[in-house]
């Protein structure tokens, strides 16, 4: 989804970036923008979320993110590396539905693969082709995977093992 921001003397006019950023950056961003350098003074917990001032500011072309994971509850769905969005999981029923207290988080068997510059909309699968990325993704998670507690570990616990292929 695009993101608009406007910091008047900072941020270019109709400026545009297509480098992936997320909402949880706002947080450390808006503590950068006040004039604290370490936004881990003002969280007693961990950021997940990273500065992304340079880039709104023009000073930096790349997004400081290599891997964003995105999750369900404590489900991790979908990951997004550059250009490239994989699906590795999803919920085996529809959401919010009569049933949804059979719901289960359920890897795909075939992960999907998408490049998101070209296809938004996500309806050109390119796993088949691009193993490599697919695969590179899969261990990306693992590693990420690894620094979160163990109640996300479990939950996640296939895809844990998948990085190590």
């Amino acid at each position: 989804m695009p993101g608009i921001f406007r910091f008047p003397g900072h941020i270019a006019p109709g400026s545009i970036s297509d480098e992936a950023a997320s909402t949880i950056d706002i947080f450390p961003t808006a503590i950068a923008v006040a004039g604290v350098s370490d936004p881990t003074i003002a969280s007693k917990l961990p950021l997940d979320g990273k500065n992304i001032l340079p880039l709104l500011i023009g000073r930096n072309q790349k997004s400081p993110h290599q891997l964003l994971l995105f999750f369900d509850s404590i489900y991790l769905h979908t990951a997004r590396a550059g250009k490239w969005k994989l699906h590795v999981a999803r919920w085996n029923i529809p959401r919010y539905t009569a049933a949804s207290a059979q719901q289960k988080s359920v890897l795909i068997a075939n992960p999907e693969l998408y490049d998101m510059t070209t296809d938004a909309g996500e309806g050109y699968d390119l796993a088949a082709d691009k193993q490599d990325v697919v695969m590179n993704i899969q261990a990306q998670i693992a590693s990420a995977l690894r620094s979160f507690p163990a109640e996300i570990q479990e939950a996640n616990a296939a895809l844990l093992k998948l990085g190590k292929l």
